[in-house]
C-alpha cells in the first residue's frame, strides 16, 4: 500500500498558495480536507475534503469556498463522488453581502426535494426570479409535482405505506 504523499506551493511573498495530500495519484485524506488553496493575502480561499479520489464527507460539506475577506461563498456536500444531502441543500452560493444565492437540494447527484422547491435562485434586489420542484431529477411546475398531486388524494400514513421503498427514508426525514 503507497503512503499518502503531501504537496504544497508558495507565494513569491512566502505565503502557502495551496497543499494536498494524495494517494495512489488521486487526492485523498482521511480526517481533514485533503486539498486547500489560500490568497495571497493568508485568507483561506478553498477547502475540499476526498477519498480516494471523489470528494467525499460525511457531517459536513465536503467543498467550500471564501472570498479574500473570508466570507462563505459556496458550500457543497459530497458523499463518494456525488453531490448528496438528505433533508437539508447540497449547495448554496452567497452573494458578497452574505445573502443566499442560490440554494439546490440533491439526493444521490440529481435534483431532489419532496416538500419544496429542490431549486431557489435570488437576484441581488432580494426576489426570487427562477425557483423549481424536482422529484427523482425531474423537473416539475409546483402543482404538476408528484408528491403534490398524490398528496391532496391521501393522508400521510397512506403515503407511506403505498411509497416506492427507496423513497421511504426520505420521507421519514421529511414528515416524521
Amino acid at each position: 500500500m503507497k503512503p499518502v504523499k503531501h504537496y504544497y506551493n508558495y507565494y513569491k511573498n512566502g505565503q502557502l498558495e495551496y497543499e494536498g495530500w494524495y494517494k495512489n495519484g488521486v487526492r485523498h485524506f482521511l480526517g481533514g480536507p485533503a486539498y486547500k488553496q489560500w490568497y495571497e493575502n493568508g485568507q483561506l480561499r478553498s477547502e475540499e475534503w476526498y477519498e480516494n479520489g471523489g470528494r467525499h464527507r460525511l457531517g459536513g460539506p465536503a467543498y467550500q469556498e471564501w472570498n479574500m475577506y473570508g466570507q462563505l461563498q459556496i458550500e457543497k456536500w459530497y458523499e463518494n463522488g456525488i453531490c448528496h444531502r438528505l433533508n437539508d441543500p447540497a449547495f448554496q452560493e452567497w452573494f458578497p453581502s452574505g445573502r443566499i444565492r442560490v440554494i439546490e437540494w440533491r439526493v444521490n447527484g440529481v435534483r431532489h426535494r419532496l416538500n419544496g422547491p429542490a431549486y431557489k435562485e435570488w437576484y441581488v434586489n432580494k426576489q426570487i426570479p427562477y425557483e423549481f420542484w424536482s422529484f427523482k431529477g425531474i423537473k416539475y411546475e409546483k402543482e404538476e409535482h408528484p408528491f403534490n398531486i398524490f398528496r391532496e388524494e391521501h393522508s400521510l400514513s397512506e403515503i407511506y405505506e403505498e411509497w416506492p421503498n427507496d423513497m421511504k427514508v426520505l420521507f421519514e426525514v421529511v414528515y416524521t
